[in-house]
């Protein structure tokens, strides 16, 4: 009897510590999971390397078409639900550059925060004031609308690169893509997955973040490593993403 207790026991005690192992060593699993993706999300924030690109070179007469992707704006919600729209310093730097290199695309197609500050380099927009007129010439070139903007209605990357394809009646021969430099990745692989034609990213760098704010690069990696590409991936892969209907606008004539 003696002998067979003193077997139960050691079989418990051997059982307690293969537990306590298994314990040990799932906590160090999380903890080194946990701290490589601390250090992911470190890097991609502040010294993941993006270079500015130069604009393609193409052939005489030919332009290709740009879609430029509005960032974070700094409206706040109550303001937003009221449909009021403060660009905030980064669509400013996007709208900046697409003033500046307009004459080297045939079309460009944008959202409102960038639209709004191309015509309004310092204003905010608050209801009752004149919006541009979709298709309105900067500098001799169309620039559209990629969808329609409505306050009550999110549409995130992947869909307003669905509705700025809808908008034309033939595929583009070439597209630059023009967005935050943080966002320009997840943005390529969108539009990859959609677009078979050529695809050109002059990567604005340097590029400001929400409000200025001072953490901004560190929570918009966190957003963009853990939540957004995921996201996205699962979406563009496996799901039927399309255009909301409340925001789908016409065809561009002759395009």
């Amino acid at each position: 009897m003696l002998g067979a207790g003193a077997g139960l026991i050691g079989l418990g005690l051997l059982g307690w510590l293969c537990r306590r192992r298994f314990i040990v060593r799932s906590a160090g699993l999380l903890l080194a999971g946990a701290s490589l993706v601390v250090l992911a999300v470190l890097w991609f924030a502040y010294l993941a390397p993006f270079e500015a690109q130069p604009l393609p070179a193409l052939g005489p007469g030919e332009r290709p078409v740009a879609f430029v992707l509005a960032f974070e704006d700094d409206t706040p919600p109550g303001e937003r639900r009221k449909g009021h729209l403060r660009p905030g310093a980064a669509n400013r730097q996007l709208a900046d550059w697409v003033r500046d290199n307009a004459t080297s695309f045939s079309l460009i197609l944008t959202q409102e925060t960038v639209l709004w500050s191309i015509w309004e380099p310092s204003a905010d927009y608050a209801p009752g004031l004149p919006l541009a007129e979709d298709g309105k010439a900067l500098r001799g070139v169309p620039v559209y609308r990629m969808h329609a903007h409505k306050p009550d209605v999110s549409v995130p990357t992947l869909e307003g690169l669905i509705c700025a394809l809808a908008r034309f009646e033939a595929s583009p021969s070439a597209i630059v893509l023009v967005a935050h430099e943080k966002h320009y990745q997840r943005a390529a692989a969108d539009l990859r997955a959609l677009y078979a034609g050529p695809i050109y990213g002059p990567c604005v760098t340097e590029v400001a973040y929400r409000n200025d704010e001072r953490l901004g690069p560190l929570r918009w990696a966190a957003r963009e490593l853990l939540g957004a590409r995921p996201r996205d991936f699962v979406r563009r892969n496996f799901a039927r993403p399309s255009c909301d209907p409340r925001v789908v606008l016409p065809r561009i004539e002759g395009r």
